[in-house]
């Protein structure tokens, strides 16, 4: 069984779209849900997904964010699922963006792995890495506001860098694009070789070897992966309008409701237009990108000495 760990903004969408749809695997991710593991207000009843049909599955997602853990339940549950899916010419495939993310979590990832790794001491890790400047700045896009305060105030992209470099606990977005740190719990002498590292960029500009190495790691054909995931295109993000929007609602009064205000043939309108369009761009400061950069840097250089992976190559902090 292949566990896929995210990360976030990093084409864990991608992969389960196209996976979903792979005849070589039994896929037990969350599509079509969403990735944080909350099923939208839509009718997927016609969808054979396990994770739509199967409460275990989310329960065994949900369960390694909880400050309150039993290891053994949640080995066994895991172990009870793995043996119901069992099929000898498939690959059991999980895939849950929130293993690394300490959104809607009591606790770090770094906790959330360390448990991952010991319920599931059996199965090969799967992380899709992407270079820190991308993914900081799709993370921004997705939340530009204060993420240590209940709310957010609104930050432009070099507040917000540097108000999580400020942060001392592990729960802030700059933590969790430290690869060194996320790998950490699998350094144990049993997960030699178990955890395996490809790039978001390979996606994007080689999806040929990105498709024949995660054919390689789950053992079904290239060609399969490859025809599955062709067309299959990574979440755009929030336009630049609907975060013009999100920002502009922040300074109106917490009872203003457009709800109120507008017919809703209108508001469904205003929503449609504010979602389309593109991406705010964005750019860092010199300043703010040295401070990045000597975070990152070592860490970088660490992971690609250890996994034989060019990652100066593709952008990333070296």
């Amino acid at each position: 069984m292949i566990i896929h760990l995210g990360l976030p903004k990093s084409a864990s969408s991608t992969l389960q779209v196209g996976l979903s749809a792979c005849e070589g695997i039994i896929f037990l991710g969350l599509y079509p849900t969403c990735n944080v593991a909350e099923v939208p207000n839509q009718n997927f009843e016609h969808m054979e997904i396990p994770y739509l049909k199967d409460s275990r599955i989310k329960d065994f997602y949900a369960g390694f964010s909880f400050a309150k853990y039993d290891s053994r339940v949640q080995a066994e549950l895991y172990q009870s699922i793995c043996s119901d899916y069992a099929d000898a010419d498939k690959a059991l495939f999980f895939s849950c963006e929130a293993l690394t993310s300490p959104m809607f979590s009591e606790v770090t990832p770094k906790v959330k792995l360390e448990r991952l790794v010991e319920c599931c001491d059996d199965a090969e890790f799967l992380l899709i890495s992407r270079n820190q400047e991308d993914v900081i700045k799709s993370q921004y896009r997705d939340w530009p506001f204060d993420l240590t305060v209940k709310g957010g105030r609104g930050l432009n992209l070099n507040e917000w860098c540097l108000n999580e470099l400020r942060r001392s606990d592990d729960m802030g977005p700059v933590r969790w694009f430290d690869y060194q740190r996320l790998l950490e719990p699998f350094q144990v002498p049993h997960m030699e070789g178990r955890v395996h590292v490809l790039l978001f960029e390979d996606i994007v500009s080689a999806r040929e070897r990105f498709c024949a190495d995660l054919a390689s790691l789950l053992k079904v054909d290239s060609a399969l992966v490859q025809t599955c995931l062709a067309d299959v295109q990574a979440n755009r993000g929030v336009s630049a309008r609907y975060n013009a929007y999100r920002k502009f609602r922040r300074l109106m009064p917490a009872s203003f409701s457009m709800r109120s205000i507008m017919p809703k043939p209108l508001l469904n309108s205003a929503f449609r237009f504010l979602n389309r369009g593109e991406a705010e761009v964005l750019e860092l400061d010199d300043a703010v990108r040295d401070r990045l950069i000597e975070y990152f840097s070592a860490s970088n250089r660490a992971v690609a000495e250890q996994l034989k992976l060019s990652l100066e190559e593709k952008g990333y902090w070296v």
